[in-house]
């Protein structure tokens, strides 16, 4: 079977079972179906249907990313109005670092520009004005003059540019997570 090495089970006894039951899905199309949440197991259908024309995770994870997102504001806009401007910039920060990997991979697989643009997440703060010279990039040098722009120039920092485009993926979100 497949294996999961470093999966660390934390929450409830039935997380762990679920865990489970989605580790020893046959098939990916069988993972929706072990789903109880009906919104999230559409969401993961569905991006699974598209996953066979890229061929990569990356519809997966994005699915579900835009998803969290969307209900993580859902319960942002349930916040007392003096709570939601504070937790939007936290917020807010975390769905363009999310936005700033989504770009990379999807410019590392040479995907179209409609495509990428599928891919991010809406409800973007700080990006905004940024967003069209990312999608429009045809380099990750390009990728990384445009962010040098923008408040997250430190993550230009914090990676050396000249590593390879692999290497380049992991120490952006290693540096993402610590910004």
């Amino acid at each position: 079977g497949r294996q999961f090495p470093l999966i660390l089970l934390l929450g409830r006894p039935e997380d762990q079972q679920t865990l489970h039951d989605l580790m020893t899905a046959p098939t990916l199309q069988d993972i929706p179906k072990r789903i109880s949440d009906v919104e999230l197991s559409r969401t993961i259908e569905t991006a699974l249907e598209k996953y066979t024309q890229i061929n990569d995770i990356i519809v997966v994870e994005t699915a579900i990313d835009q998803l969290y997102f969307k209900r993580l504001k859902n319960l942002l806009m349930a916040l007392p109005k003096k709570d939601q401007q504070e937790v939007l910039q936290i917020v807010g920060c975390q769905i363009d670092l999310t936005n700033i990997i989504i770009l990379f991979r999807a410019q590392q697989l040479n995907l179209s520009r409609k495509t990428r643009q599928a891919f991010l997440l809406p409800y973007n703060v700080y990006l905004r004005e940024r967003l069209e010279k990312l999608l429009d990039a045809t380099s990750m040098e390009q990728m990384w003059n445009i962010i040098a722009e923008t408040r997250y120039h430190d993550l230009n920092i914090q990676v050396e540019k000249q590593v390879e485009d692999d290497e380049l993926l992991y120490l952006l979100e290693k540096a993402m997570k610590q910004y």
